[in-house]
C-alpha cells in the first residue's frame, strides 16, 4: 500500500534533485552556448564594423565621369569613359525623376536611418510567400553604400556590411546628399552611370528636359537595368514604367491627371549613338593621343575633361563624303591658312575596319605635290617666273636620267611653264642649281618635320611626308609666307570649368610675302590650264598635282584664301592605283574639288592679297621676255619689282615700244591666249586711273601745243 503511494506522488527526493539538478546544468549550458554564439557574432560583428571603409571618404569623392569634346561650334564629336557618367547636382534633377526613383526604391527614404525594418521584413515576407527573391529590401542609402564600398556578391556578410555603412553614411551626411551621390552613381544600362548620362542615353537630351514619363522610364531601370532596357525589351521596359507611375500616383507624388497623361505619353528613343559613337573618329583619335600625352588616361577617361577643338562637324561631313569616291585607301585634312586651325581630318575610307590614321600616320612620297617647295626656294634665291630652263636629257654618274610624265622634252621653258605642266627635269635641274641642302632648310621652315633625301631627288618628292605636313607648307605660301603651327585643340576644362589649357594662333615668318604671292601666281595657273584643272574652282585658288612611280600614290593639295586641303590616294600596300588613269590631276583633284566647293558654298570669294613690291609685267608665254607683236601667246605675270624682263622677245622678232609695255597692234588683236591679270579688279582700277592721267596728259599737250 505503501508502495503504491510512492508511485503515485512520483519520484522520491533522490531522484527529483537529480532531475533539478540536470536541467540547471542544460539551461547553463544552452545559455552558454547561446552567449558564446552570441559572443563570437558580436565579436564578428565589431570586426566587420571595424573594418569597414570610411564613409568620410564620400566628401573627398571623385566619381568617373565622361569627358567631351566638342567640334568649334559646340557640338559633341565623342565621349571618353570608363564609365559614361555626367554629373548633375540635386537641383538640377526635376522633381518627378526623384519622385519616381522613391517610389520605385525607397518610399521611406526621407523617413528611415539608412535601415528600413519594415521594408525588410515585408521583402521577407513577399519572397517566403513566393519561394523565390522577388523583392529586396534594400535601402537608397544601403544600395549607394553596395555601390561604393561593395562587392555584388549576395552573401550574408555583404549584406550585414551594407546594414552597417548605410546607418554610417546616415549619419555623416544629410539626405540630400545621399540622394545626389544615388542618381549619378547608379548604372542605367548601355554604359550610362547616372542619371544624366542615362537622359542623353535613351532620349537625347538633358535630364532637366524630361517628361514624366521618362523619369518614371529611368526610374523603371534601376532594378535592372539589362532587363528593363527599352533597347532590348520595349514591352518589358514600358510594363516596368506603368508600374513606377501607378505608384507615383498611389504615394501622392502626382495626381490622378498627370499618372494618365503620363501614362498615355507617346515615348521617342534616341538610340545609343548620342553616347558611343564618335563622329569625326580619326580626328578624334589624333586629338586622344594628345589628351593622353599631356593629362594621362585617368584625368582623361575618368576626369570629366571639355575638350574645345578646331572641327567644324560640317565641313568634316562634306571631307568624308569626297573621301569615300576614291578608288583606294585616302586621306584629306583641311585647315584654315590664316590660324592653323584643323577644320577637317579624315584618315581613311572605313574607321571601323582600319583605326591607321593616314592623314598624320601614313608618311608617303607627295611626287611633284612636293615642286611647290622646290619652286619656293628657288625664287628665294634669284629665279622669277620667267626665267628660262632647258628641258634636255640629263645624266648623272649613278646612272639616274629623270625623265618627264609625257616622256618628251620641250626645250627651253619658263619656270613657270614648268610648273604648270609639272616637268620633272626642269625641276631636277633647278635643284641642282639652288642645291638640295637649300631645299630642305626651306621645307623645314614651311612646316615639313620628316626627314628628307639630301639628294636631288627631293626635287621629284622622293621624301616620306603626311597630309598635313604637306597642308601646313601649302598654308604658309596661301597666308602670305608665314608657317603656322596645325592646332587641334582650342581650350581645355576641367569637370568644374576651370581653364587647362589655351591655343592659339603660332606664327613665323618662313619666306618673304612676296615669294609667297609669286607661288600662288603660278600655282593658280596649275588649275586654270595646268595639271590640275580638274581642280578648278569658281573663286580664285591655287595647288599643285602629284604622282609617283608606277603610280603608287596620288596627291592634290591646293588653297584658296580661306581653306587649305592635302588629298592623298594610295594602298596601303604600296601596290599600284592603276596604270595612266590614275594620276594625281585624274583622280585626287576632283576629290578636292568636290570637298571645297561645299566646304566654302557659304564662304564669300576673296582674291590673295597683293604685296605692294609686287608688279604685273606681259610676257611672251615661251620666251618669258617682252613680248613683240609677233608673239603668239602674251601672258601676265607677277615680279619683284626689279626683277622684271628687261629684254624683248627673241624668238618670234618684231618691234615693240619703247614707252610702254602695250603692243605696236591694236589691243583688240591681243592673241586670245592671253590672261586678264590677278586681282582683277584692282588691277581694273589702275588701268583706268592710268588712261585718265594719260587723257588729261595728251589735252595739257594739245593745248600748250607740244608734240609728242
Amino acid at each position: 500500500m505503501a508502495r503504491n503511494n510512492r508511485e503515485r506522488r512520483g519520484k522520491g527526493p533522490r531522484e527529483d534533485h537529480f532531475y533539478r539538478r540536470f536541467l540547471r546544468i542544460a539551461v547553463i549550458t544552452l545559455l552558454v552556448v547561446i552567449g558564446t554564439f552570441l559572443g563570437v557574432v558580436g565579436g564578428v560583428l565589431v570586426f566587420w564594423y571595424r573594418s569597414l571603409p570610411d564613409v568620410s571618404l564620400l566628401k573627398r569623392y571623385e566619381p568617373s565621369l565622361t569627358t567631351h569634346i566638342y567640334d568649334c561650334k559646340g557640338v559633341v564629336i565623342a565621349n571618353l569613359f570608363e564609365e559614361n557618367r555626367i554629373w548633375v547636382p540635386l537641383d538640377k534633377v526635376p522633381k518627378n525623376l526623384i519622385y519616381a526613383v522613391l517610389a520605385s526604391e525607397d518610399s521611406e527614404f526621407y523617413y528611415h536611418e539608412g535601415i528600413n525594418v519594415r521594408g525588410i521584413l515585408r521583402a521577407l515576407w513577399s519572397n517566403l510567400k513566393s519561394g523565390k527573391i522577388v523583392e529586396g529590401g534594400s535601402t537608397i542609402t544601403q544600395q549607394l553604400a553596395k555601390n561604393l564600398f561593395l562587392t555584388p556578391s549576395k552573401t550574408l556578410e555583404r549584406k550585414i556590411k551594407e546594414m552597417m555603412l548605410a546607418f554610417k553614411i546616415e549619419n555623416s551626411y544629410s539626405k540630400d546628399e545621399i540622394l545626389e551621390l544615388y542618381l549619378n552613381e547608379i548604372y542605367l544600362g548601355h554604359g550610362a552611370y547616372g542619371v544624366q548620362a542615362a537622359a542623353k542615353t535613351y532620349f537625347g537630351k538633358n535630364v532637366w528636359e524630361l517628361s514624366t514619363a521618362e523619369c518614371a522610364l529611368l526610374a523603371a531601370l534601376i532594378k535592372a537595368p539589362e532587363i528593363y532596357s527599352p533597347y532590348r525589351n520595349l514591352d518589358r521596359a514600358l510594363s516596368r514604367m506603368r508600374y513606377v507611375i501607378r505608384r507615383m500616383e498611389l504615394l501622392g507624388y502626382i495626381s490622378k491627371e498627370e499618372a494618365e497623361k503620363a501614362l498615355s505619353e507617346n515615348l521617342i528613343f534616341s538610340g545609343t549613338k548620342e553616347i558611343r559613337d564618335w563622329k569625326a573618329p580619326y580626328f578624334v583619335s589624333f586629338v586622344l593621343k594628345k589628351l593622353l600625352e599631356d593629362y594621362g588616361a585617368k584625368q582623361v577617361y575618368r576626369g570629366g575633361l571639355r575638350v574645345y577643338t578646331t572641327l567644324d562637324l560640317d565641313l568634316q561631313a562634306y571631307a568624308e563624303e569626297a573621301i569615300s569616291k576614291a578608288p583606294a585607301e585616302a586621306a584629306l585634312v583641311a585647315l584654315d591658312p590664316k590660324t592653323g586651325f584643323i577644320k577637317a581630318m579624315v584618315g581613311g575610307k572605313d574607321f571601323k575596319r582600319s583605326q591607321f590614321n593616314r592623314a598624320v600616320q601614313a608618311r608617303r612620297q607627295p611626287g611633284s605635290s612636293f615642286k611647290a617647295i622646290v619652286y619656293t626656294a628657288a625664287f628665294e634665291n634669284g629665279f622669277t617666273e620667267s626665267t628660262l630652263v632647258e628641258d634636255s636629257p640629263i645624266e648623272f654618274p649613278n646612272g639616274w636620267k629623270p625623265v618627264n610624265y609625257d616622256g618628251k622634252f620641250h626645250g627651253w621653258v619658263t619656270l613657270r611653264e614648268a610648273f604648270e605642266f609639272s616637268y620633272n627635269v626642269v625641276a631636277v635641274k633647278v635643284a641642282q642649281e639652288i642645291k638640295p641642302r637649300t631645299i630642305i632648310d626651306y621645307a623645314k621652315k614651311m612646316g615639313i618635320e620628316s626627314s628628307l633625301p639630301n639628294d636631288l631627288s627631293i626635287a621629284l618628292g622622293s621624301a616620306s611626308v603626311t597630309p598635313l605636313e604637306m597642308a601646313v607648307a601649302y598654308a604658309c605660301i596661301a597666308n602670305g609666307g608665314y608657317r603656322v603651327k596645325p592646332i587641334a585643340i582650342l581650350e581645355v576644362r576641367d569637370k568644374d570649368g576651370k581653364l587647362l589649357e589655351k591655343n592659339s594662333p603660332t606664327f613665323e615668318r618662313a619666306i618673304k610675302e612676296e615669294t609667297a604671292y609669286l607661288m600662288v601666281d603660278m600655282m593658280r595657273h596649275v588649275v586654270t590650264r595646268g595639271t590640275g584643272v580638274r581642280a578648278r574652282l569658281n573663286r580664285p585658288c591655287g595647288g599643285k598635282t602629284g604622282t609617283t612611280d608606277n603610280f603608287i600614290d596620288a596627291w592634290f593639295v591646293g588653297f584658296t584664301p580661306d581653306l587649305v586641303a592635302a588629298v592623298y590616294i594610295g594602298n596601303d600596300d604600296c601596290t599600284p592605283l592603276g596604270k595612266n588613269e590614275a594620276t594625281g590631276g585624274r583622280i585626287a583633284a576632283p576629290i578636292w574639288k568636290d570637298f571645297m566647293e561645299k566646304a566654302l558654298k557659304n564662304v564669300p570669294p576673296s582674291d590673295f592679297p597683293i604685296p605692294e613690291n609686287i608688279t604685273f609685267v606681259k610676257v611672251c608665254a615661251q620666251s618669258g621676255k617682252l613680248p613683240t607683236f609677233s608673239c603668239p601667246n602674251v601672258i601676265e605675270q607677277a615680279f619683284i619689282r626689279g626683277t622684271e624682263p628687261m629684254e624683248s622677245c627673241d624668238i618670234h622678232g618684231g618691234g615693240r615700244s619703247p614707252q610702254d609695255n602695250t603692243f605696236l597692234y591694236p589691243q583688240d588683236k591681243v592673241p586670245p591666249q592671253s590672261i586678264k591679270p590677278k586681282n582683277e579688279g584692282n588691277q581694273k582700277g589702275k588701268n583706268e586711273e592710268m588712261d585718265e592721267i594719260e587723257k588729261k596728259f595728251q589735252e595739257l599737250l594739245k593745248k600748250y601745243k607740244i608734240k609728242s
